[in-house]
């Protein structure tokens, strides 16, 4: 990925710039009963498809495709980034299609610069 593209998302609102798309109401969406990990899991969703230039990892195509990995060592408190692992053809329910990425420096940003929204969205 080029170095250009991870320098301009820098957060869920520059996600949202690049994709063309308003920033969700966090709390419209909470009166209506959407929990943090859900609104978590909706950034991660805008996030990625920035992360892959606009164009979401099609899942029937076998094409190679990246995810975040973390551990917990001691709690929530110690939530760590540890890698990226690729898969192009096996089924996880850790991870959908819609938080691939098809390339491992993108899933390395993601998972470093966007930790905050994993731990909430995993935890």
């Amino acid at each position: 990925m080029a170095k250009e593209t991870l320098q301009q998302i820098k957060s869920y609102e520059d996600a949202c710039a690049y994709n063309g798309k308003q920033p969700i109401d966090e709390q419209a969406l909470i009166s209506l009963g959407i929990t943090p990990k859900q609104i978590a899991g909706i950034k991660l969703e805008e996030i990625t498809l920035a992360l892959n230039k606009g164009t979401a990892v099609d899942i029937f195509d076998r094409e190679r495709r990246y995810y975040p990995w973390f551990w917990t060592y001691d709690g929530p408190a110690a939530f760590a980034f540890v890698l990226s692992l690729c898969d192009d053809a096996g089924a996880d329910a850790g991870s959908g299609s819609r938080l691939a990425y098809r390339e491992k420096a993108a899933s390395d940003y993601s998972g470093r610069q966007f930790i905050e929204l994993w731990k909430e969205y995993l935890s």
